[in-house]
């Protein structure tokens, strides 16, 4: 299984199954506080 692949079944279980996707703010929020 190529890289594009696997990006887009987890895209597609992220999308139906699991969380939605959080912004770029949010991420970038949440990345800061994880790394300090």
């Amino acid at each position: 299984m190529e890289l594009k692949e696997l990006q887009k079944e987890v895209d597609h279980w992220i999308k139906t199954i699991g969380v939605r996707y959080f912004n770029e703010l949010t991420n970038l929020a949440i990345l800061t506080e994880e790394v300090g």
